[in-house]
């Protein structure tokens, strides 16, 4: 028998033995009387060690058969003691478990967020002390269809597929930044932009005004963690999580909030909890959430591994200490992997590293990554990413690496090292966004003409979302009454003699309009809307009818989207166009009053006094737009009767708007 060996097992002998000691209750493991049973036991023990070790071939050394686990791995230059991956697991009992001793076997517990959260707060009036409740809930109940039970991706998931739209076109290989936080923390996707808009017109003013504080900032989240069934890690327990968020002001992430759940998650279960945020930021709120749609991140800072008496960050920090992480993204899931580079194999190249972990299905051909699995490059070149944009079953594999100055097929990795694979389908890779513009405008007035806001630069591959809420409408509304005098003239008794006329007349009163406003593409102040790209204007009505934007009707406001701005107008693929939302107020000049628009008959002048005496005790001008004024003018008392000039009045608007320009690389 090889004596290293040999002594291995004499060591694991022993070790059970006392172990049997100590279960007996024994006070003292280490002594053995030498008379006793167990001494008996022991001995017994030794000599079939030893009758087994006889047995073996003397050429046991030069043997490269058999099935001998740790011999094998002797032959692979590995030694069979040591822990080339770092997870606490020796090489030789890796791989007699049929795991590879290059392959860290760290738990897999992938954390999402749920679709619904909810945000409340107490915004107080310095001035009179009042409270308004803010309260922004999802309330997307687990039966509607656009309910999604898991959102939320990796960071180094997003940063390859971002850096993949910017050189997809003339390279799969690319190089940049990957700091320690992309390997672990999950950002929650950008906030829908119908209900973010709803948000931002209904609360942001509270967060910009000086007259309100911001009280009891809370936020309540639903998370889902689930530990794969691998066949190694029956549990985990009290899983701590940190929360984070951006600060835009100092340029650092920075904490929300830990908590620790305390509690067994099983390998298999999908387990949800929630988590309660106290005495958050309002930063958060107000510049990250209000400002740029963005919301929260999270990460599994720690957790107990019961199966190894230890935490994942202890076994965490052995692993990285020999180990580079190799994350491969793919349409069904994302997975982060270790492999040892310190196990005494002198090759850690790149398609090396993939051999650790498939042992077939990689396909490396003309210096790309072809082939992983059932995910093969098949999608078409083109020249914008614009044309890709429908294929969501057809994609390419891109690799991410630290910069480094050879080829990375040549590089030899080390534990300082980042790969990321992921493929990505076209649509998802025409998807990716450069910047997001955001505009707010609490308060747009048409006053008596127009009112014109910028929305934000639009490129070809751009997608555009605004919401118009409504504050309330301004102006003069007009009364339009006709009215008529007429007498047929004749016999109304002994010496009585009827007047004969027939007097026509018009009324247009003015009052101030009603301030209640509601948006729809349905009522006319939805027709006074306009698009602006560029310098070239579109009635929004118009785009609506042709299909060209799509309207969403939320309570009083209407959510406007424009998937395809080329499809309104076309925009050269290099170029931007501004985008501005114009609305225009009516207006209209008529006339003023009471208006006599005919007067007939044989004593037609009997309408005269009759007008005055209808108008005058009223209040009510009458009109220089009267039939034949300027014939009977003369004959009223405009001290005691108003003249009505003609009058201009307007109907407008006060509105709010919020927008989002999602501009993708082109």
């Amino acid at each position: 028998m090889n004596a290293q060996v040999q002594d291995m097992t004499m060591k694991s002998v022993r070790r059970k033995f006392y172990r049997l000691q100590a279960f007996q209750g024994k006070k003292n493991a280490d002594v053995i009387k030498p008379l006793g049973v167990d001494m008996k036991l022991f001995i017994i023990f030794l000599l079939l060690i030893c009758a087994a070790c006889s047995l073996k071939s003397n050429k046991d050394d030069g043997n490269t058969s058999g099935g001998d686990a740790r011999h094998t791995v002797l032959q692979n230059g590995l030694d069979p003691n040591l822990d080339s991956d770092g997870d606490f697991v020796k090489n030789a009992d890796e791989i007699s478990s049929g795991r590879s001793p290059m392959v860290a076997n760290l738990p897999e517990l992938t954390i999402h967020f749920l679709q619904n959260y909810k945000i409340t707060a107490d915004a107080k009036s310095f001035s009179t002390g009042e409270i308004k409740k803010i309260v922004i809930d999802t309330k997307i109940g687990r039966n509607n269809p656009n309910f999604k039970y898991r959102v939320g991706e990796l960071f180094a998931s997003s940063h390859v597929q971002r850096v993949a739209a910017s050189v997809g076109r003339f390279s799969s290989h690319s190089t940049g930044e990957i700091s320690v936080n992309d390997l672990s923390w999950v950002k929650y996707p950008d906030v829908d932009p119908a209900f973010y808009s709803q948000q931002v017109l209904w609360y942001k003013k509270y967060f910009d005004s000086p007259d309100f504080e911001i009280e009891n900032l809370k936020i309540t989240l639903e998370n889902t963690v689930k530990l794969k069934g691998n066949g190694h890690y029956k549990a985990v327990k009290n899983l701590k999580l940190n929360f984070y968020f951006y600060n835009y002001e100092t340029q650092n992430y920075e904490v929300v909030g830990a908590k620790v759940v305390t509690r067994h998650f099983e390998a298999g279960v999908v387990e949800t909890f929630e988590v309660e945020l106290d005495n958050v930021s309002t930063q958060l709120i107000e510049d990250n959430y209000f400002k740029k749609g963005e919301f929260i991140i999270s990460e599994v800072s720690d957790y107990e591994i019961p199966e190894l008496y230890t935490t994942y960050e202890t076994l965490a920090r052995s692993v990285k200490s020999k180990c580079l992480p190799v994350i491969v993204a793919t349409p069904l899931l994302t997975s982060t992997s270790y492999v040892s580079v310190d196990g005494g194999q002198k090759n850690s190249t790149f398609s090396h590293i993939l051999s650790h972990l498939y042992d077939k299905g990689v396909k490396i051909e003309n210096d790309r990554l072809e082939k992983i699995n059932e995910f093969e490059n098949n999608l078409p070149n083109f020249t914008h990413l614009k044309e890709v944009a429908a294929l969501d079953k057809v994609g390419k594999w891109f690799v991410l690496t630290r910069p480094m100055k050879e080829n990375y097929l040549d590089h030899e990795f080390t534990q300082a090292d980042v790969i990321v694979l992921s493929y990505v389908t076209g649509q998802v890779l025409a998807r990716q966004s450069i910047e997001k513009i955001y505009s707010y405008e609490g308060n747009l007035s048409t006053t008596d003409s127009v009112a014109l806001t910028p929305l934000g630069p639009a490129s070809e591959n751009s997608h555009i979302e605004f919401q118009v809420a409504p504050i309330k409408k301004i102006g003069e509304e007009l009364g339009s009454f006709q009215d008529a005098w007429v007498s047929a003239g004749g016999s109304c008794g002994q010496n009585c003699v009827r007047s004969e006329f027939d007097c026509r007349i018009s009324i247009n009163l003015f009052k101030p309009i009603e301030p209640g406003l509601s948006l729809s593409p349905e009522l006319p102040e939805f027709k006074r809307m306009f698009l602006i790209v560029g310098e070239q204007e579109f009635s929004l009505y118009q785009l609506w009818k042709d299909k060209q934007i799509e309207i969403q009707n939320l309570h009083s406001s209407i959510h406007i989207k424009i998937p395809d701005i080329s499809k309104i107008k076309e925009i050269v693929p290099t170029d931007e166009a501004e985008l501005s939302l114009k609305i225009i107020a009516f207006k209209d000049t008529v006339f003023h009053g009471v208006k006599l628009n005919s007067f007939t008959g044989r004593n037609r002048a009997d309408c005269l006094p009759l007008l005055t005496n209808f108008a005058g005790p009223r209040g009510f001008p009458i009109s220089v737009e009267s039939a034949e004024f300027a014939g009977w003018r003369g004959g009223v008392n405009w001290n005691a009767i108003k003249l009505g000039e003609n009058k201009t009045y307007f109907q407008g608007m006060e509105v709010a708007v919020t927008s989002v320009i999602n501009n993708y690389f082109n």
